[in-house]
């Protein structure tokens, strides 16, 4: 069955695209912006989903609770995205006790997050 779907699915799809697109020329507002709205959803540029990411924690700490001898150096390159260097600066050195990351879906922001945890 998934296969036979599948198979009308990809057949179907060349006539859907041409029907999203001749959608965009359609007399009605509402029915030109779902069409533009839908194709631009599936093309990828979905819009930013924001988060207020808050907490009141104070001070921020690092902790490293590795035990001796068993630390192994990992570059900062390896464990977080490049985007977040100057903010783990930031934390690191206490700057701010507040901050606001936004970003939507494949960020980063959420494991950028779960590297640290207040002490």
């Amino acid at each position: 069955m998934r296969t036979f779907t599948d198979g009308v699915i990809a057949r179907s799809t060349p006539n859907v695209m041409s029907t999203m697109v001749h959608l965009l020329s359609a007399k009605s507002e509402l029915v030109r912006y779902n069409a533009a709205k839908d194709l631009l959803d599936r093309a990828g540029f979905m819009p930013t989903i924001k988060q207020d990411v808050n907490a009141n924690v104070g001070p921020v700490r690092i902790t490293d609770d590795v035990p001796a001898g068993a630390m192994t150096m990992t570059r900062l390159s390896i464990t977080m995205a490049p985007s977040f260097y100057e903010l783990h600066q930031e934390i690191k050195h206490h700057q701010h006790s507040n901050y606001w990351l936004s970003g939507g879906h494949g960020s980063t922001r959420s494991s950028f997050i779960s590297a640290f945890r207040p002490s």
